[in-house]
């Protein structure tokens, strides 16, 4: 594949000695702010070839869930949940509320979350139904990115990512 006018060899220029990219390399065939020649696509400008698009704090979310889960048997203590340990870890963040709301998630967004969630975690998902997942919608727009963090930890067993 050519790259601002060069050939690139992914295995040997974009991932060396075949070390994991999953969460910094994604590909897409968008095409925007590119030219369509047949099947090839050409940045309009050469010079910057290559658009990057960052992750938002729920795509980094729902990766470090799903990694929890692939991870973590449901034997595991910090698989289960109890209503009281949810009660308390909301109850904390709830008192870290701003008065407006942080840019960076929205309630759109952690609904999205709790979406992509409820297909993969069906178990743990009923149980952070009732009193979690309605009071996140609510707060996490108003809470800071670390209080954010805090927020979503408990889906990935309270464990630093």
């Amino acid at each position: 594949n050519t790259l601002g006018g060069k050939k690139l060899d992914f295995w040997q220029q974009i991932r060396p000695e075949y070390q994991t990219t999953g969460l910094v390399t994604r590909f897409s065939y968008q095409t925007e702010g590119h030219q369509t020649h047949g099947h090839e696509s050409r940045a309009t400008n050469e010079a910057y070839p290559v658009q990057l698009t960052l992750l938002s704090e729920v795509d980094i979310a729902k990766i470090i869930a799903r990694a929890f889960l692939l991870d973590c048997p449901q034997e595991n203590p910090a698989y289960s949940l109890d209503e009281q340990q949810i009660t308390e870890h909301l109850r904390q963040l709830m008192m870290h509320r701003r008065p407006i709301i942080n840019a960076g998630i929205n309630s759109d967004d952690v609904i999205a979350l709790w979406d992509s969630l409820a297909h993969h975690d069906t178990q743990r998902q009923k149980e952070l139904a009732t009193h979690f997942w309605p009071t996140a919608i609510e707060l996490a727009p108003y809470l800071s990115i670390d209080d954010r963090a805090k927020l979503f930890s408990l889906l990935w067993g309270e464990n630093d990512p």
